[in-house]
């Protein structure tokens, strides 16, 4: 099914090895109609895209947010973000669950 609309998605990718799922969310979009740019989580958001698509909790995420932040409104893109990682466990200790997830960052 192709979109009726095209849009321009700047797609995140982590780094520089094939990677499984921004492969897979590019085919899919791809196959809907829109055109994917890709950009690295530590490089400037490319500009002219109507949307930005990140996906996972890895790394530096939030300058992501933070350069969206300083594009005016009218000029914004969409941000759409996919957290692929689960719910923290309750049952684990709040110190032990912070130091798990920072050893992961």
């Amino acid at each position: 099914m192709v979109s009726e609309t095209s849009y321009k998605v700047a797609l995140l990718k982590w780094d520089d090895s094939p990677g499984d799922i921004e492969s897979a969310i590019n085919y899919e979009l791809t196959n809907l109609g829109h055109r994917t740019v890709y950009f690295k989580f530590d490089e400037a958001i490319p500009s002219g895209v109507d949307v930005v698509f990140s996906f996972a909790p890895y790394r530096e995420f939030l300058q992501i947010p933070r350069q969206l932040d300083g594009v005016p409104r009218k000029e914004r893109p969409t941000f759409v973000h996919w957290n692929t990682e689960g719910l923290v466990n309750l049952s684990i200790p709040y110190r032990v669950g912070m130091a798990i997830g920072a050893f992961r960052s």
